[in-house]
């Protein structure tokens, strides 16, 4: 029998970050937590807006200032989707006392293995030395000739270890050209979003030429599976596709296009964090051996993070949990 929720909670929260990308350093990571209370429960959603992610925390605030409990989600922004969804699992899974990837429909792993981010040769060296299953690096947002010596440095560091390259859309169609072609002899398992979601033709050209892996991310969150199309791998963010569900089906629609699928987070809180690495726990399946993108998720132990037990998302407020 579905519950009908009694009372929505939506509290804002915040926390330093301190990331830098090609689109600049983002101090500050911002969203808010949705919670539906029914029958003495209450299941658990975050909603964490990003710029050029195709939403903005103002629209993501007007759309709770007025969200109702029974909206349609796809109706909504993205990411106000993916915490009203969130809630809705798992306050369906803690009635049910089973996982939020059986109501997925999934079998899912006990663990997941992630990749680390690091800056530097030293951070490189660490990961390695903690277990990490792969890097990811962050590029453009410096000269090339500062990327390839960074990135020569860490693959130096790190010569057998699966080394990813995020572009974050910084280069245009001319240095994405140089910048794959330099990159390339460092041995990129891939280079993610190396244009801007927007272009379309350019990453189609690039795709053409590229001697490395290319993989989407924001053209992902702004096209759908159309930008499965442009690229060797997906990289999915529930956050940022409108939640769960629909990650799934996308993750589904690039495996069998015989893309490498890479479920990841959007930095937010480790209640949405958590929702990323059950769906990646579940396409997966038990004998899964992908590395996705989820540090941060869960407590994590020579690169895998483990699935929290009991029913639902295995999150709580603070105040809840104590």
């Amino acid at each position: 029998m579905a519950l009908t929720v009694e009372r929505a909670i939506v509290r804002p929260y915040a926390f330093d970050l301190g990331l830098r990308t090609a689109r600049g350093r983002v101090a500050a990571r911002r969203g808010w937590h949705i919670g539906l209370e029914a029958d003495g429960l209450c299941g658990w959603g975050d909603v964490a807006p990003w710029p050029g992610f195709g939403v903005d925390e103002a629209q993501a605030r007007a759309a709770l200032d007025t969200l109702d409990p029974a909206a349609d989600p796809s109706a909504l922004p993205a990411p106000v989707a993916h915490g009203l969804e969130q809630a809705r699992l798992d306050l369906a899974a803690r009635r049910a006392g089973c996982s939020i990837t059986a109501l997925l429909g999934l079998d899912p792993a006990t663990s997941v293995a992630s990749h680390r981010l690091v800056a530097d040769a030293d951070e490189a060296r660490a990961a390695v030395a903690d277990g990490a299953c792969a890097l990811k690096v962050k590029v453009a947002a410096d000269p090339l000739a500062d990327d390839d010596a960074r990135v020569g440095a860490i693959r130096d560091a790190a010569p057998d270890i699966d080394l990813r390259l995020d572009a974050n859309g910084g280069w245009d169609r001319a240095a994405a050209a140089d910048a794959t072609r330099a990159l390339a002899r460092h041995r990129p398992a891939w280079i993610e979003q190396p244009l801007p979601a927007a272009d379309v033709d350019g990453l189609v050209a690039l795709r053409r030429i590229s001697p490395a892996p290319l993989a989407v991310d924001e053209s992902v969150a702004r096209l759908g599976e159309p930008a499965l199309a442009l690229a060797e791998v997906a990289v999915i963010k529930p956050m940022f596709v409108g939640g769960l569900r629909r990650a799934r089906d996308l993750a589904r629609a690039a495996r069998r296009r015989g893309l490498t699928v890479c479920i990841t987070h959007a930095l937010e809180s480790p209640l949405g964090r958590l929702g990323a690495l059950h769906l990646a726990a579940g396409l997966e399946g038990p004998g899964g051996r992908g590395v996705h993108g989820l540090g941060g998720a869960a407590v994590e132990v020579r690169g895998r993070l483990s699935l929290p037990g009991g029913p639902g998302m295995g999150w709580a407020p603070r105040e809840a949990a104590r």
